[in-house]
C-alpha cells in the first residue's frame, strides 16, 4: 500500500485520533490511520507535593519590626489526591535604625508529582509491534489565587509538564529545607520538546497554547486543563518502566535565581514583597492510546 502524505491521513481518521495521527507524522512512522487502537486509562498510584522553603533572617534587632507586610502562612496542605502548584515570596520591607532595609526574607516553591501504573500499557506494546502512540493529561483546576491578581484571566501557576526520572518515595506533602542544600527530585522537559501550560487562561470559553487546551468551564464550572503527553510518553517507551510519574513545575523564577541559598543569601526583592501563585489541581487523569494497523 502506498505511504500516504500527512494532511490526507488526518482528514481520513476521525477526530478522536488527530493526536494518533499527529504523534506519527513526528515519528515518521506513518502509513495509514490506524485500525486498531487499544485505549488505557492508567491508575494514579501516588499523588505528592514538595515544598521547597529557603529564607534568610534578620539579626539587626527589633527596628525590622513589626514586619511589614507581615509574613504569610501557608496554605492548606493539599488533599489525598490532589497537588499544589506555585510560589509565594515575601520581603520585609522596613528600614532598620541604620537606614538599611531589612534584608529578612522566605521563598517558598510548591511542586506536585503524580506517578501512573503503566503496567497495563507496557504488556500491550510489549505484545507486538505497533503505528502510534499518543497521551493526554488531564486536570481540573481546582483553586487557584495569585498576588497581583491577573486581570480578567485564571492563573495557572503550573508552568509545564515534566516527566519524573523516579516515581516519588512517598505521598502527601514533603518538605524540603533549601537552606540545607536540598531541591526538588529530579525531573526534566521530554526529550523532544517542552510541553508548556499557559501562565494565565481566559475566563470564559476554551483556549489552546502549544500543548495545552484550557477549558474555562470544563469540570461543571471549574477550569479543565487538557495537555498533549505524548512527547513524554514517547520518552517512557524507551524504557517501559512499571509507572510514568508527571511532574507540574511552579511558574516564575527558582528559589536559587532568586539567590536566596546563595552564600551570603540574597534577601528576595522588594518588587516581590507579597508575591504568590498557588493553584490545588485535582481529578488528574491519563489517557494512553496504543494504534496498529
Amino acid at each position: 500500500m502506498r505511504k500516504i502524505r500527512w494532511f490526507e491521513a488526518l482528514s481520513r481518521c476521525g477526530d478522536g485520533l488527530w493526536r494518533l495521527v499527529a504523534a506519527c507524522v513526528a515519528s515518521s512512522l506513518l502509513t495509514a490511520c490506524p485500525k486498531n487502537v487499544h485505549t488505557f486509562t492508567p491508575a494514579s498510584s501516588t499523588f505528592t507535593t514538595f515544598k521547597l522553603q529557603a529564607g534568610s533572617i534578620e539579626t539587626g534587632g527589633a527596628s525590622c519590626t513589626p514586619p511589614t507586610p507581615p509574613a504569610p502562612l501557608d496554605p492548606a496542605p493539599p488533599g489525598s489526591t490532589q497537588l499544589l502548584v506555585g510560589y509565594q515570596d515575601w520581603r520585609n520591607t522596613v528600614t532598620d535604625s541604620n537606614g538599611l532595609q531589612c534584608g529578612e526574607s522566605n521563598a517558598k516553591r510548591w511542586e506536585g508529582a503524580v506517578a501512573f501504573d503503566m503496567t497495563a500499557v507496557a504488556a500491550d506494546v510489549n505484545a507486538s509491534p505497533f503505528n502510534t502512540a499518543s497521551a493526554t493529561l488531564v486536570y481540573r483546576v481546582q483553586n487557584t489565587f495569585q498576588n497581583p491578581q491577573p486581570a480578567n484571566s485564571t492563573p495557572m501557576c503550573a508552568a509545564r509538564v515534566e516527566l519524573a526520572s523516579a516515581p516519588p518515595a512517598t505521598a502527601g506533602l514533603v518538605a524540603l529545607n533549601g537552606n540545607a542544600g536540598q531541591s526538588f527530585p529530579a525531573s526534566s522537559n521530554p526529550s523532544l520538546g517542552t510541553l508548556a501550560i499557559p501562565a494565565t487562561a481566559p475566563l470564559t470559553g476554551t483556549s489552546t497554547q502549544g500543548p495545552a487546551t484550557v477549558d474555562a468551564q470544563g469540570f461543571s464550572g471549574f477550569p479543565k486543563v487538557s495537555v498533549d503527553v505524548t512527547l513524554a510518553l514517547n520518552d517512557w517507551l524507551s524504557t517501559k518502566g512499571p509507572t510514568m510519574t508527571i511532574v507540574l513545575p511552579p511558574y516564575g523564577p527558582t528559589i536559587a535565581q532568586l539567590g536566596v541559598t546563595n552564600s551570603p543569601p540574597t534577601p528576595v526583592p522588594v518588587s516581590r514583597s507579597t508575591a504568590e501563585c498557588r493553584t490545588v489541581v485535582d481529578t488528574v487523569s491519563l489517557t494512553v492510546n496504543i494504534g496498529r494497523n
